[in-house]
């Protein structure tokens, strides 16, 4: 056994309450309590063709999908909540709509994307109603002959000028230069006259990243954000390209009651075109209460966001808050307009108990509190940011306990607290950081040693794994009865302790190994998501196969192996696709650096001989100079 091995076994048998407990948390699916659970499925050797939109549906749900409150008490006594705030509204009556297309035309959509957004830009011009209008722009830099109008101001869907300027788009723009997002996005909002009774929108096509020009900080694009929402106009995204802004296209589309449409289908089929349109009118449908007045039901409570952003139906906004005294509901009045209407939206949710699995919202109120800007809301929907912020500060706390064992076995016991104590401002609870705190500080006194260390967590282990296995029952012969079992004195408790710790060793050391492929993969997936998935596989049987360890953490890592394995199934193709396509640009980019040479110097050659052909013309050599000019005749 391993140093750092053994220091993990003693910090649960130091920790007191880890003893009887499996340590860490799941962030990513259902947590089952109870260990009276039935024993985990075998699964199937083979992996079943499913549907991959599907499987992106049911991947976007996550533990807290159906939680619409979350709780923790932090030592102080302070209750910190969390809430999905998603408010039921009737839907607004059908209103027409000015949409706006900004097409983004920088080198990063050379090829398919400029292609998809034309087909998008075409589908979209099809479907859109008589009253409705359209205005196509590329954006580009800060140009108006890059960032410009092509139909020349809003036009309706039937306008010869729609049809021209998307075939201009599919076949005279290409992608060159970067985009200037600020700059265009105020130009573009010049074009809207902000006729009463009309819904107003920004569809954005392309990767949303911003290299010319102005950055865009939280700051710019909250204030962006504000803007489009003073002018009544919703920013709308179709993700196009491999790298794409999420801060950009995530925060402008919650900023303003926008949303975040991906093109799952064949756009270049009718089937698939139609129905990737009818998901974005929909989406264009869905009621947005834009928020003018806010009244919490509980005065002197801390929100952040300091300013609801424009709420969707279909979608939940993340509120952080502390509270001082425990309360049995949240409450809050929201005023403001649906559409054309004033509407005032009564919210109302049930307090759950606090719960040690969710510390992570202690971080995210302290990191929220130290936000340049505290107007601006979590850019994604609210139960897959709690689920992405739980995963991550898991890590941060593992990865600080982890390394804080590493410092004790080179005897590093300054930076060991350091990360001990990094680990326990993250989870102030978490009995890894806390148990790893007072060996430093038994090391540090002199009241044990490394090799106490050694020796101790050794005996418990042996001791431990000796009750286990006089615990397992005899297996009867073929045929025979089996005799009843004779009554067994129960062990004494510091055995149980024991043979506890050891377990949760094995899951400790299981769990640390899970996480460490599970790092790999997503750097190998990348390039190589075939070994990446085998990896997985052959991580995945090692834990089914492991006996030592608990029925719980089994479930538990099995489930983020075979998440991970999912989500490779699904972009694998994608990735594949894209490596051929990097490979064939290389091909192309090789044999025309090739062709370029052998042209060059064929050029220096017919140089030469021109320049000697002269050269024999000056000296009156004319056999010779025609000689030359022959020879040159013929290489041409």
């Amino acid at each position: 056994m391993t140093l750092v091995k053994s220091l993990r076994l003693l910090s649960v048998v130091l920790g007191g309450a880890a003893i009887c407990a499996v340590v860490g948390t799941t962030v990513f699916g259902d947590v089952r309590p109870g260990s009276n659970t039935a024993p985990a499925v075998p699964l199937p050797t083979t992996v079943a063709k499913f549907d991959a939109n599907k499987v992106i549906d049911e991947l976007a749900q996550t533990k807290f999908s159906n939680k619409p409150v979350l709780a923790y008490k932090n030592p102080a006594g302070e209750l910190i909540f969390a809430w999905q705030v998603k408010p039921v509204l009737a839907a607004a009556s059908a209103r027409p709509r000015d949409v706006l297309v900004l097409v983004d035309t920088s080198a990063s959509q050379a090829g398919d994307p400029l292609k998809q957004a034309a087909l998008v830009v075409e589908a979209l011009g099809m479907k859109l109603g008589a009253n409705d209008r359209l205005d196509i722009w590329t954006l580009n830099t800060n140009n108006a002959d890059f960032t410009r109008s092509l139909t020349k101001g809003f036009k309706a869907p039937s306008d010869k000028i729609i049809n021209e300027s998307v075939l201009r788009l599919g076949n005279v723009e290409y992608a060159a230069g970067s985009v200037d997002l600020k700059a265009g996005l105020e130009a573009a909002l010049k074009s809207f006259d902000r006729k009463a009774g009309r819904q107003q929108i920004v569809l954005f096509l392309g990767d949303g990243e911003s290299t010319s020009g102005t950055p865009i900080t939280e700051k710019i694009r909250v204030e962006l954000g504000n803007q489009l929402v003073e002018q009544n106009t919703q920013f709308f995204a179709v993700p196009l390209g491999l790298k794409v802004s999420a801060e950009n296209l995530h925060g402008l589309t919650m900023l303003t009651g926008g949303s975040v449409i991906r093109a799952k289908e064949n756009l270049a089929s009718t089937t698939g075109s139609n129905n990737f349109t009818k998901r974005l009118l929909d989406a264009f449908d869905v009621p947005v209460l834009k928020a003018e007045k806010t009244t919490f039901g509980i005065a002197g409570v801390e929100l952040l966001p300091n300013r609801l952003p424009p709420l969707r139906a279909d979608r939940s906004t993340l509120v952080l808050g502390k509270l001082t005294a425990p309360v049995a509901n949240l409450s809050m009045k929201v005023e403001g307009t649906v559409g054309e209407n004033k509407v005032t939206v009564d919210l109302a949710e049930r307090l759950p108990d606090a719960s040690r699995d969710h510390f992570f919202l202690n971080a995210m109120l302290d990191q929220w509190r130290s936000a340049g800007s505290k107007d601006a809301p979590v850019i994604l929907s609210a139960d897959r940011a709690l689920a992405m912020a739980g995963e991550q500060f898991r890590l941060f706390r593992d990865e600080f306990v982890e390394l804080g064992f590493k410092a004790i076995s080179v005897d590093r016991f300054d930076h060991a607290e350091k990360l001990f104590s990094a680990a326990s401002k993250i989870d102030p609870q978490f009995s890894d950081a806390v148990a790893g705190t007072k060996v430093v500080a038994q090391l540090r006194s002199g009241e044990i040693t490394k090799d106490m260390l050694k020796n101790r967590v050794n005996q418990n282990e042996t001791k431990g794994r000796a009750i286990h296995a006089t615990q397992q029952p005899a297996t009867p012969a073929p045929g025979a009865t089996p005799a009843p079992a004779p009554p067994v004195a129960p062990p004494a408790l510091g055995g149980v302790a024991r043979a506890q710790a050891s377990r949760a060793a094995a899951d400790q050391e299981a769990r640390a190994i899970v996480e460490e492929t599970l790092k790999q993969v997503r750097v190998l997936k990348s390039t190589d998501p075939d070994r990446a998935l085998e990896d997985l596989k052959r991580q995945r049987e090692t834990v089914l196969l492991n006996s030592d360890l608990s029925d719980d953490v089994r479930r538990r890592l099995t489930s983020d192996l075979e998440s991970s394995m999912r989500d490779i199934q699904v972009q694998g193709a994608e990735i594949k696709r894209r490596l051929s396509a990097e490979r064939d640009r290389i091909s192309v980019a090789r044999f025309r650096l090739n062709d370029f040479d052998r042209i060059q110097s064929q050029e220096e050659l017919t140089k030469a001989r021109v320049d000697g052909f002269r050269r024999l013309m000056s000296e009156a050599r004319y056999e010779l100079a025609y000689q030359e000019a022959q020879f040159m005749a013929q290489e041409r």
